[in-house]
């Protein structure tokens, strides 16, 4: 289940900070540190025209320990999740769930008809999405939709 009242934030200049640094944190964990200042200058400025929802998720004591983007296309009315990071210590304690489900409820109440994500799949990120409600699309890649009713 999902820890009472995962907190998460965006589109403040708070959360735009907190989330900038847990990208790049997060990144800096699989590519090197130059990587990952690149790849996000090169998204910041679809972050703070909210081209791109940064979401950023925090722990109970407030520290920022999670991220992920909501990218909603209005022409398509489609979602897109991408680059959901919880950090380890938090994982599995419900946080990426609760991130995830928030993120939904604002695609929905902004006219979306469905949302995927794109990850590279291992067993339980797959197991971990499809109780989500997502449904794998493809078998070549891992590709996830979610269907609002």
């Amino acid at each position: 289940g999902v820890s009472p009242g995962v907190r998460a934030e965006w589109g403040t200049k708070k959360s735009l900070i907190d989330g900038c640094r847990m990208m790049q944190a997060y990144d800096t964990l699989s590519i090197n540190e130059a990587f990952a200042k690149e790849k996000l200058l090169r998204k910041y400025p679809f972050y703070e025209e909210g081209i791109i929802q940064l979401c950023v998720c925090y722990s109970e004591e407030g520290e920022p320990i999670g991220c992920a983007e909501l990218y909603l296309d209005q022409n398509e009315n489609v979602a897109k999740i991408e680059e959901v990071a919880i950090l380890e210590p938090y994982q599995r304690k419900g946080y990426g769930s609760g991130l995830i489900k928030q993120m939904l409820n604002v695609a929905k109440q902004s006219g979306m008809e469905s949302c995927y994500l794109v990850t590279t799949g291992s067993d339980q990120v797959k197991t971990f999405y499809e109780k989500l409600g997502f449904k794998q699309e493809e078998k070549l890649t891992t590709i996830f939709k979610y269907l609002f009713e």
